[in-house]
């Protein structure tokens, strides 16, 4: 698809999406949903999103739940789309399925580093140090020159080793030789 069309497809979406995002800025979560409902949008990822988003605003937790859990099984990979349910998810108190979101994006498109980083950040909001951990390995092959990639490696090793002694202590040894070399470059 040329740039042209796409530019063209993006002005149309936020040109229908707009008005949904206006009303929930001003608060008004009955108008928001009234306009998710209207037949050329209602199956849009991102406007079923918006409609969670704004029926937990107004007290309807579980409906907002199922919602934002049949968009996460379409296995969205829009930043936008996965952005509003994982706020959606936070609100809800299942931050987990949040995670899952974007593990399943970075699943479909290993290289993107965006959705790397979002897993990893999903991580530490959940305090999973060993899967912090692991996440920012990956980082650190992708990228090597960067060094605050070894630098979240070698922290989420620490980590790890305080919430589980019983993680081995070459862990940190690992982690201390990552930072030495990385800093000898």
């Amino acid at each position: 698809m040329s740039s042209r069309a796409e530019k063209a497809i993006e002005a149309t979406r936020q040109r229908k999406v707009g008005p949904i995002y206006a009303c929930i800025d001003a608060g008004n979560y009955k108008g928001a949903l009234k306009l998710c409902e209207k037949k050329d949008l209602a199956d849009w990822d991102i406007v079923l999103a918006l409609k969670a988003h704004s029926l937990e605003r107004s007290g309807k937790s579980s409906e907002a739940l199922a919602i934002n859990r049949a968009v996460k099984l379409r296995k969205p990979m829009d930043d936008s789309v996965l952005s509003t349910l994982a706020l959606n998810f936070k609100m809800l108190d299942c931050e987990e399925e949040a995670t899952e979101c974007y593990e399943n994006a970075l699943a479909v498109e290993p290289g993107n580093l965006t959705m790397a980083q979002e897993v990893f950040f999903s991580h530490v909001r959940r305090f999973a140090f060993a899967k912090q951990q692991q996440v920012a390995m990956k980082l650190v092959k992708q990228l090597p020159q960067q060094i605050h990639l070894v630098c979240w490696t070698a922290t989420a090793a620490l980590l790890a080793r305080r919430e589980d002694p019983k993680t081995p202590p070459s862990m940190l040894l690992l982690a201390e030789r990552m930072v030495k070399r990385s800093l000898d470059g």
